[in-house]
């Protein structure tokens, strides 16, 4: 019976292994998350630059096609 222990047991993953593993498919989501942080970072800022040239198109076309003061107030 013990040899057939001997052959299975590097086969069959310990306590050890099985926390080491779960260590691991943390890091990954949490990896996934930072990535995925970025990105909306990134896209958080695109729309705000596309609502502000918005804006900017806005004053334009309200002011009859005037001159938009190159200074604004964030």
């Amino acid at each position: 019976m013990n040899a057939t222990r001997k052959t299975l047991g590097p086969s069959n993953p310990s306590a050890a292994d099985y926390l080491i593993a779960s260590k691991q498919c943390e890091l990954m989501h949490l990896q996934h998350f930072l990535q995925m942080g970025k990105l909306i970072q990134s896209i958080s800022n695109l729309v705000h630059g596309l609502q502000q040239e918005r804006g900017a198109s806005n004053v334009f076309l309200g002011s009859g096609g005037g001159l938009i003061p190159l200074c604004h107030s964030a």
